[in-house]
């Protein structure tokens, strides 16, 4: 695959296949997360206050509470900002998903 400038970023320093992240604000540990990236997993982010702004796949979305944001492996985004936002990440290894299931949501997309 050609190099298109954006980041991808792997999971890694985990034997569970599993890591759970705090989210505050835009003081997030990941400063990639402010530019366009994709994953080699599955990430998870629900919000318990604040909002984020993100482009997905070119568009934008705001995450808001109690809305459970999901980026599925290879999707392109990029926190835009995040004021206020606090909550929690999560992001798991696609092994972890029965391939029956990563399957149909890989047709689903199509």
């Amino acid at each position: 695959m050609a190099n298109t400038g954006i980041i991808l970023q792997k999971l890694v320093n985990t034997h569970t296949g599993v890591e759970v992240e705090r989210w505050v604000g835009n003081h997030v540990q990941n400063a990639e997360a402010f530019k366009p990236h994709r994953h080699d997993h599955y990430t998870c982010l629900l919000l318990e206050k604040g909002k984020i702004d993100i482009m997905l796949d070119f568009q934008p979305v705001t995450v808001k509470p109690r809305i459970l944001f999901i980026s599925y492996p290879g999707q392109v985004h990029q926190v835009i900002s995040s004021p206020g936002g606090a909550g929690w990440y999560v992001s798991f290894d696609s092994r972890l998903i029965d391939e029956p299931i990563r399957s149909t949501r890989n047709s689903s997309t199509k």
